[in-house]
């Protein structure tokens, strides 16, 4: 029944997220009380008290997050202070950037201050303070100085990662900003169990990186040692495109085979079945803590001490109330934890597998050996329950992650596991212990993973997805339990359940692809400084320009180097594209070859189809510019280059002109940039690149007529935008694409001056993040992500 009820506590934990502070909350109790009445009437006393206490669970459940909820506030103030804290995290170094959570115990201006926790980001000066940071900062490491605080950044795209609602359920309100070393002061840590095995997972993912080369060494620290940060960015996106990332994270696999290996090395050592179960116990915490305690970690803990315990005392565990059992105490714990998509994955497919395996296996009992039917089991069982939530948070699914977790899942486990743990245990000793079993493992890892990434940059087989609808995940969830009561024999196997069966399922796949849009959306994405929209017209995607490059250290010093700096490219436009469903782009327009336009095109062509690019037909001059050449001619995009009056119709009332390139010699690099005009439904958008004065007079001469959006020539830069220009587009909506505090001064103030003179409303995306037009056959309409007052 603790998994019954743990079904109660979990919908007053989500009814208490939901409907907090909402008019809704009153239907909510009406709706309990109606429910509580009922069970008065009913004749079955073991079944009225079941359902009491999962009431009063689902109601202790509304009321402790709530409570939880109310407290979460923060006491800091905003603005600069000076205060003390201790660093209460692994310490994360990278490039001249070092960050960690601070919890605040002391501020110098308040006499009293509730702790708190504060992300902190040190900006590094110079090489003799990042030698230093190497050595100050670690877990427990003491501070005092002054610290920038300021509110959680919101996102500024659709789509993009929640950054602030992350740390709210980290019950962190501030982050704090700390440039360079030298106000400073810092005391060594004094010795904590936690900073003993933060330190332990360290060294050892050290120990690892002397052994291993650089395919293998960052997965094999996510793997062995839960250290996620030390996997390159890019494979970890490699492995999330091929459903593998439960590999390199900390879960019930890893429980389960490191609970195995104890068990029988201790038996093998000559000690008893219940002391073995004993030493099993003690240490799979330890190796939880010093791999981060992740959500499914601790779910896999603690059913793993649960069915250690069982064992011990000779008691058959029950897997249902053991998954109940550790939703209880991860909730008790942290009411949060149920936000964290970890934790919803690892219980979700723990469901899975209890509801189908055991019907499955006996529905194969005619595939042999009996090892092979179970993997197979496993494997149906995890990809089906996983699914909704994959597309969900992820928006991609390959249908070759099944195959690749059938084959991968057993080499890791068989082959490659047990050999990186003996390199591990040897190597703590001295790295030349290890060479031996880590070489081993190199040499039979590496082709392995090359021929992964290989299948995964194919992009075959993959589907990209919208968040599903609440419709959608009913449908979803009634076709499970449909196959679950067909598998448990529950119901016949005959055509009517077959049809059934397969129309709920062509349903779920067919239904994300229904797409009665009619309209026109022009989104412009906040890429820092340059560009990058996105037009989904009812026929095609046209993706103008990819943002800038990753930003680098203009002084050359490879200490600043960061492992993952912002690029809009992955970490903006992919994220949009994903979130709308979109898997392929119709046409991708390179204005002009300046790297805050195209320095993504490289990316988006590796990561994303694209049938057809557009350019003004210039010669490859940078190298940037030479390799996107190489890659549209590796890839066999079609290439075309276009000029002004070049026009094309998708359907009756959607019609795209080329204005610009005119094909006059001596134009200058930004000139020459392609520039589109769009009219939708008697609509005109006019997409001008980085278009300046003398570009804009050449244009007039062809009498440019009144547009209603325009979309402001690099990025308002004081050249472009003139007032010949202007008094001829008399755009009604000027949205100028820029980064915040950029070091150009984009947009200038005499742009902003003329456009204001103008009448035109203005929207900048450094102001108010993305921008959406929306260009129906009746009105024009846009939002933004931000509601300031100049966003409206």
């Amino acid at each position: 029944m603790l998994f019954v009820y743990s079904l109660y506590a979990l919908g007053g934990l989500i009814c208490a997220s939901v409907y907090a502070n909402n008019v809704r909350s009153a239907f909510l109790v009406v709706a309990i009380s109606l429910l509580a009445s009922t069970v008065l009437f009913m004749r079955c006393t073991a079944c009225r008290r079941y359902i009491i206490i999962g009431l009063c669970l689902f109601v202790a459940a509304f009321g402790y997050y709530r409570l939880i909820d109310s407290r979460n506030v923060s006491m800091l103030p905003v603005g600069s202070i000076t205060c003390e804290g201790e660093i209460v995290s692994k310490v994360t170094h990278d490039g001249d950037r070092v960050r960690f959570a601070l919890r605040v115990y002391k501020v110098y201006t308040q006499p009293s201050v509730v702790e708190e926790t504060v992300q902190v980001t040190v900006r590094l000066k110079n090489i003799d303070e990042w030698k230093r940071a190497r050595d100050v900062f670690q877990y427990g490491t003491r501070l005092a100085g002054p610290i920038e605080l300021s509110v959680p950044p919101e996102p500024t795209n659709p789509g993009a990662f929640d950054y602030a609602r992350f740390l709210y359920f980290q019950h962190v309100h501030r982050v704090g900003s700390i440039d360079g070393l030298r106000a400073i002061s810092y005391h060594a840590p004094t010795f904590s169990v936690w900073g003993s095995l933060v330190a332990s997972q360290e060294w050892l993912a050290e120990r690892l990186k002397e052994m291993y080369g650089p395919d293998t060494e960052g997965l094999l620290s996510g793997f062995l040692l839960g250290s996620v940060t030390e996997i390159d960015p890019e494979t970890y996106a490699k492995f999330s495109g091929l459903g593998l990332t439960h590999v390199i994270a900390i879960s019930g696999q890893h429980i389960t085979m490191l609970a195995a290996a104890i068990v029988f090395l201790c038996r093998l050592t000559g000690l008893s079945r219940e002391r073995s179960f004993r030493l099993t116990m003690a240490l799979l915490p330890l190796y939880v803590f010093l791999t981060g305690a992740s959500p499914s970690a601790m779910r896999a803990l603690i059913m793993g001490e649960l069915v250690l315990l069982a064992l011990l005392v000779r008691r058959r565990a029950d897997g249902w109330n053991v998954l109940g059992a550790a939703f209880l105490g991860m909730t008790a714990v942290d009411p949060y934890v149920i936000h964290q998509v970890s934790f919803q994955l690892s219980f979700l497919v723990t469901f899975g597998l209890l509801l189908l395996v055991p019907p499955l296996q006996v529905r194969l009992q005619w595939m042999k050996p009996a090892s092979l039917r179970g993997l197979v089991a496993v494997t149906a069982a995890a990809t089906l329950t996983s699914f909704p939530l994959t597309m969900y948070y992820f928006h991609v699914f390959s249908f070759l992650s099944p195959l690749v977790n059938f084959l991968f899942v057993p080499f890791i486990s068989v082959c490659i596991a047990p050999l990186a743990a003996l390199s591990l245990i040897f190597g703590a000793i001295h790295p030349g212990f290890g060479f031996l079993a880590a070489n081993t493992v190199d040499s039979i890892l590496t082709p392995v993973l090359h021929f992964l990434y290989t299948i995964e940059s194919q992009g075959l087989m993959r589907i990209v997805w919208k968040s599903p609808s609440i419709i959608w995940l009913t449908l979803y969830g009634l076709l499970v339990a449909f196959v679950s009561l067909l598998l448990y024999g529950k119901m016949t196997f005959n055509w009517k359940s077959w049809l059934l069966c397969i129309t709920l399922a062509l349903i779920c796949v067919s239904l994300p692809y229904v797409d009665r849009r009619t309209e026109v959306r022009i989104t412009f994405l906040d890429v820092g400084q340059g560009d990058a929209i996105v037009i989904q017209t009812p026929d095609r995607v046209v993706l103008i320009d990819t943002g800038g490059i990753p930003a680098v250290p203009f002084d050359g010093q490879t200490w600043r180097i960061r492992r993952k700096p912002f690029w809009p490219a992955r970490d903006v436009i992919l994220p949009y594209l994903y979130a709308q469903g979109i898997g392929k782009i119709d046409q991708l327009v390179m204005t002009h070859g300046d790297g805050d336009h195209i320095g993504g095109v490289p990316y988006v062509l590796t990561h994303v189809p694209v049938q057809q690019v557009i350019s003004n037909g210039d010669l490859p001059r940078s190298p940037l510019e030479q390799e996107v050449t190489a890659l549209m001619q590796a890839k066999h995009i079609s290439h075309v280059a276009v000029s002004g009056g070049q026009v094309w119709e998708e359907r009756e009332g959607v019609r795209w002109r080329v204005l610009n390139p005119t094909g006059m010699n001596g134009s200058g690099n930004n000139d020459r940039s392609v520039v589109l005009l769009l009219e939708v439904y008697g609509r005109r958008i006019l997409f001008t690149g980085d278009l300046e004065r003398e570009g804009e007079l050449r244009l007039l001469a062809n009498e440019i007529e009144k547009v209603d959006i325009l979309k402001v020539g690099h990025h308002g830069s004081k050249g472009s935008t003139s007032e010949e220009w202007l008094t001829q587009t008399k755009p009604d909506l000027a949205i100028i694409s820029a980064g915040r505090n950029n070091r150009y001064g984009h947009p200038h103030r005499d742009t902003m001056e003329r456009l204001n003179q103008t009448g035109s409303r203005i929207v900048r995306t450094d102001e108010c993040g993305a921008v959406t037009v929306i260009v129906n056959n009746k009105q024009l309409g846009y939002t933004t992500v931000k509601n300031g007052t100049t966003c409206r």
